[in-house]
């Protein structure tokens, strides 16, 4: 009921909706119908399927009983795979920009592992042994595959994998955690009982104070391992006050009216895991004494507005006036989650006394240079006088 069929079936539907959780176009609808047909024409074959009972050659490994339903299953898994790769390199030819990246690796690992499977199953619809090189591809495939999500997980950002990632990591250390424990405490536990000469054996309460030992052990350094884990995934985001610290100190430095902006969306985009921030210092009306940068989490400028993923624009005010505005462009299928957006409230916040300075800043330099142009002309002028 659940073997390599379901695997493969998941596996299929996932391909056809890699990265951002949609698919293709409306007509990719029927083909994810096509694995979960499978799945349940599979699962039909293998209830409905006759076994002799004590026969250890009559299963459904070797196709002895198998019902009709049971084969089409199968046979729509290996359609499955196939269309779930077909659509990876679909949607390869149509991505840019890190998007590329990300199904670069990860079409080239599904492309591997569905020719290999299919290769392996079909090997068994023939009468001669299977060659050994086809169930040894197939595993070096699975192998492959799971280290080209890794790259485009963690090199690549694929779909903003980090909150999955870090609850992997944490589960990984409390089974460790849990593992070492457990054995640690059972055994000091059998070995004092072993010194008292009790059966400790046959007790079953020592394994429940190891249980209670190392539960209660644990609570203490999750906080620990929690913080850890984020660190390691999210970077600067996981303590986000502390990139807000950092854009403090950087705008204490009192940068230049146009350094100013684009230090402030690179503090804001790395803090909040955006794809693209565009940030805009000025008063409406006042297009002369505009400032504009724009920062990209991939290097190039990411186009401004919903198109490569959910934005959001928020205005800059001080004394409520509006000084500026800053506009957060998040990767596609990623939404800001709540902490984020109190973050960007602060941000905003913040940097409105910043933006006034640097418009009072930027008007002090207008009027002196405006002042330098009057002198200049009453020079000339008064030259034109004398000459007269």
């Amino acid at each position: 009921m659940f073997g390599t069929v379901i695997a493969v079936t998941v596996l299929s539907a996932i391909f056809m909706i890699v990265p951002d959780g949609r698919l293709l176009s409306r007509r990719w609808r029927f083909a994810v119908a096509v694995p979960i047909a499978a799945q349940v024409l599979w699962w039909v074959g293998v209830v409905t399927t006759s076994l002799a009972v004590g026969d250890p050659g009559n299963d459904l490994e070797s196709g002895a009983g198998v019902q009709p339903a049971a084969f089409a299953g199968f046979a729509g898994t290996l359609l499955s795979i196939l269309l779930g790769a077909v659509a990876l390199g679909l949607r390869l030819r149509r991505s840019t920009g890190q998007q590329r990246l990300q199904l670069r690796w990860i079409t080239s690992g599904a492309v591997a592992l569905a020719a290999t499977f299919v290769l392996f199953a079909l090997s068994d619809l023939i009468p001669e042994p299977t060659p050994w090189i086809l169930p040894v591809a197939t595993c070096l495939a699975y192998i492959y595959f799971s280290v080209t999500v890794g790259v485009a997980i963690f090199r690549y950002r694929l779909s903003d994998l980090d909150v999955i990632l870090s609850r992997a990591i944490v589960l990984g250390v409390l089974a460790v955690f849990v593992t070492v424990g457990y054995i640690v405490v059972v055994v000091a536990i059998g070995a004092v009982l072993m010194a008292v000469g009790a059966p400790g054996s046959t007790l079953y309460w020592p394994s429940l104070v190891a249980t209670a030992l190392v539960a209660v052990a644990f609570q203490p350094l999750r906080s620990h391992v929690l913080r850890l884990a984020d660190r390691l995934v999210y970077g600067d985001r996981a303590v986000p006050y502390e990139a807000l610290a950092t854009l403090s100190r950087r705008l204490a430095d009192s940068p230049s009216p146009d350094v100013l902006p684009a230090r402030v969306a690179e503090a804001t985009g790395r803090a909040v895991g955006a794809a693209g921030v565009v940030v805009r210092l000025g008063r409406r009306g006042e297009p002369a004494l505009t400032r504009r940068a724009v920062w990209s989490a991939t290097g190039s400028s990411p186009r401004s507005g919903p198109v490569d993923g959910p934005s959001l624009a928020l205005a800059v005010l001080d004394s409520r006036e509006q000084v500026g505005d800053i506009e957060i462009i998040m990767p596609p299928g990623r939404a800001l989650r709540t902490f984020e957006r109190r973050l960007l409230e602060d941000v905003v916040a913040q940097t409105g006394v910043a933006f006034r300075n640097a418009l009072l800043e930027t008007e002090l330099a207008a009027r002196v240079q405006e002042g330098r142009a009057q002198s200049a002309e009453l020079e000339s002028s008064r030259r034109r006088l004398v000459g007269v």
